[in-house]
C-alpha cells in the first residue's frame, strides 16, 4: 500500500505500490510520501553546476475565467541556485509543498535539462536522456524504490464514480500561496506563466 501525502485522498491507495519504471522520457515513480523529500535530496547531491526551482499551484479563484474551478495553474520559477540554496528553501517549506495535494515542485539543471517533478499523488517523474538514466535507477534502489516493468500509479484508477481528491494543507498557519508571496519577495521566485491545468 502507498502512504499518500496528506493532500492527497483516494481510495485505493491499498492498490498501489512503492516502485518505478524506466520509459523513454525518463523515469516514472509512486513514492512514499515519508520518501519523497530523501528522494529529491538525493538528485540534488548528483547535480553538477546550478540547478533551477519550479513551482506550480492552482491559479486563484479570482484569477480564473470560471469563478471558483481551478482550471489552470501557475508556473513560478528561480534560476541559478546552488544546491545550498535550493536545500535551504526545502528545510524551511519543503514539507508542506510536498504534503500539499494542489502543489507540484521540482528541481531542474540548466546545464542538462534533467529535472525531478513531484506530481499530484505522490508521482515523481525524473527527466533525463537515456545515457543518463542509470544513475537515477541506482537513486531510486537505494531508497528501497523496486523496479517494474509496468507501474500502475493513482491515476490508472480514476473514473466518474472513483475520483481522487486533492486538497490544500495548511501549516503553521500558512498554506502554499503564502510561501510563494515569501518566496517571491525573498528568494527572487518569479511568475513564469499560467498553464491550463489537464
Amino acid at each position: 500500500m502507498l502512504k499518500m501525502v496528506k493532500g492527497s485522498i483516494i481510495q485505493d491507495a491499498y492498490k498501489l505500490n512503492e516502485e518505478y519504471e524506466v520509459r523513454k522520457e525518463g523515469i516514472i515513480a509512486n513514492i512514499n510520501e515519508d520518501k519523497i523529500s530523501k528522494v529529491i535530496d538525493d538528485f540534488i547531491e548528483i547535480q553538477e553546476g546550478y540547478l533551477f526551482l519550479i513551482i506550480e499551484v492552482p491559479t486563484s479563484a479570482e484569477n480564473e475565467d470560471r469563478k471558483g474551478e481551478a482550471i489552470h495553474k501557475d508556473v513560478y520559477y528561480k534560476d541559478g541556485m546552488t544546491k545550498e540554496e535550493i536545500r535551504k528553501i526545502f528545510d524551511q517549506y519543503g514539507d508542506l509543498f510536498i504534503q500539499d495535494g494542489m502543489t507540484q515542485i521540482g528541481v531542474g539543471n540548466h546545464e542538462s535539462k534533467e529535472e525531478i517533478m513531484k506530481k499530484k499523488y505522490n508521482v515523481i517523474y525524473v527527466y533525463a536522456e537515456k545515457n543518463e538514466k542509470n544513475k537515477y535507477e541506482e537513486m531510486f534502489l537505494k531508497n528501497k524504490i523496486r523496479k517494474t516493468n509496468n507501474i500502475t500509479t493513482a491515476w490508472d484508477y480514476f473514473t466518474k464514480e472513483n475520483y481522487g481528491e486533492s486538497q490544500i494543507v495548511e501549516k503553521d498557519g500558512k498554506t502554499v500561496y503564502d510561501i510563494v508571496e515569501i518566496l517571491k519577495k525573498e528568494n527572487g521566485l518569479y511568475f513564469a506563466e499560467r498553464r491550463e491545468d489537464i
